[in-house]
């Protein structure tokens, strides 16, 4: 295999520094064996490519297999009910994805997959299901070859029910965490479920701890790179069945939305905002960058508009800069995760990238009560993009004179 020698060296590097990973992400592992990256987390699609090569030939008796219990259980969310929206206010370009509004998908209850008996480990956006040889076919990663003999050892944390709220998107970012996880988190609590059985993965994020502290201080993380010994297991079909329809704010519950409100006002009293008109920035950002975006800021300021990025905020100081704003501005990111929190009756101006993006928050600011418009810029690439300031600044002023529901 032509491939080997240079995931041996890549995998001697990774050893070498100290950085080999308790797991191992299988679209990871895809991209370095050159393999087509679709689908991306089958470990039966990448076991038989690996067990020839050096350092992962400890992987020769491993298999995936479905390790779930026959069947699954009643629903324990209901069937999504996306709100309706004025579909002028939403005009966006071609590339942004319209989630359930088109309502050309069908929508499915979550459920519960159960699996008895196994180890469970996570790291961030991937995990990983097993029992002896066999690794279950919903797992996102496959073992290392410490977190094997952690298993047969028997080191694994002993717990009698787990029910997992991570998916394959990453806890980090606000918008998955608090649309995806935590919702799922909320809901599951809803229906009955112990929270202290309920975990989320953990996130670094300090808006995604300081909301689940506020929610549910029952609510448990799960420890990143620990091996759990499960008796039962418990997955969403929300988080990891395919075609599911997990995203940010996939159900989108009105009553989940008004109780992470309540939850983002009980930390935020006290707290000093950042003023009635507010733009988000995404200078930080990694991905989808506003070439122009100091033009943009320059021309709200001159308006009035205060700049705040939320990565120099802790968790109550970005709920408190949603929570004092008249009118929202921002680029199309997960910082906009917080507009539950606004005030009903705020209004907001989402900025899009023509070629991405989804329409979750606009899903959020229609359950909240919000006055919701979009709108796109011009691709540079497919991650760079400029936006007309002077449009922008039209909308702005547009927002600014129609005032806000008491």
């Amino acid at each position: 295999m032509p491939h080997v020698g240079r995931i041996g060296r890549w995998m001697a590097q990774r050893l070498l520094t100290g950085r080999s990973p308790y797991l191992w992400p299988v679209s990871l592992l895809r991209r370095q064996l050159d393999l087509s990256p679709m689908p991306i987390d089958k470990p039966g699609r990448i076991l038989g490519d690996l067990v020839g090569v050096k350092g992962f030939r400890y992987l020769a008796g491993l298999f995936e297999t479905d390790l779930a219990a026959p069947g699954l259980g009643d629903p324990v969310a209901p069937v999504p009910d996306w709100p309706e929206l004025d579909p002028g206010r939403v005009a966006v370009g071609p590339g942004v994805n319209r989630l359930g509004f088109a309502r050309d998908k069908p929508a499915h209850p979550m459920r519960l997959i159960a699996l008895r008996d196994v180890f469970f480990a996570h790291r961030g956006d991937r995990f990983c299901v097993f029992r002896g040889a066999a690794i279950d076919t919903r797992s996102t990663a496959i073992p290392s070859q410490a977190c094997l003999v952690d298993a047969a050892a028997g080191r694994g944390a002993q717990v009698a029910r787990m029910i997992y709220c991570g998916n394959r998107h990453s806890p980090d970012n606000p918008a998955h965490f608090l649309g995806d996880h935590l919702t799922t988190a909320a809901l599951l609590a809803k229906a009955g479920y112990a929270p202290s059985e309920i975990f989320l993965p953990a996130t670094g994020a300090p808006v995604n701890r300081t909301l689940q502290g506020a929610v549910n201080p029952g609510f448990r993380s799960a420890i990143p790179d620990r091996l759990y010994r499960v008796e039962e297991l418990l997955l969403p079909t929300s988080a990891v069945v395919a075609g599911a329809g997990h995203h940010p704010f996939h159900i989108a519950d009105p009553a989940i939305l008004s109780e992470f409100a309540a939850a983002a006002e009980g930390v935020t009293a006290g707290v000093e905002g950042g003023g009635r008109l507010l733009y988000i920035s995404r200078a930080k950002a990694q991905r989808r960058r506003m070439v122009n975006e100091r033009d943009l800021i320059g021309g709200l300021r001159q308006l009035g508009f205060v700049s705040v990025e939320m990565e120099d905020l802790q968790g109550p100081g970005q709920l408190a800069a949603v929570a004092a704003a008249d009118v929202i501005i921002a680029p199309h990111g997960g910082a906009l995760a917080t507009l539950f929190a606004a005030r009903p009756g705020a209004a907001v101006l989402e900025l899009f990238h023509p070629d991405r993006g989804t329409l979750a928050f606009a899903a959020v600011a229609a359950r909240r009560g919000l006055r919701y418009e979009a709108l796109s810029g011009a691709a540079r690439d497919l991650d760079r993009w400029v936006i007309d300031v002077e449009a922008v600044r039209a909308a702005a002023l547009r927002l600014m004179g129609a005032g806000s529901s008491p």
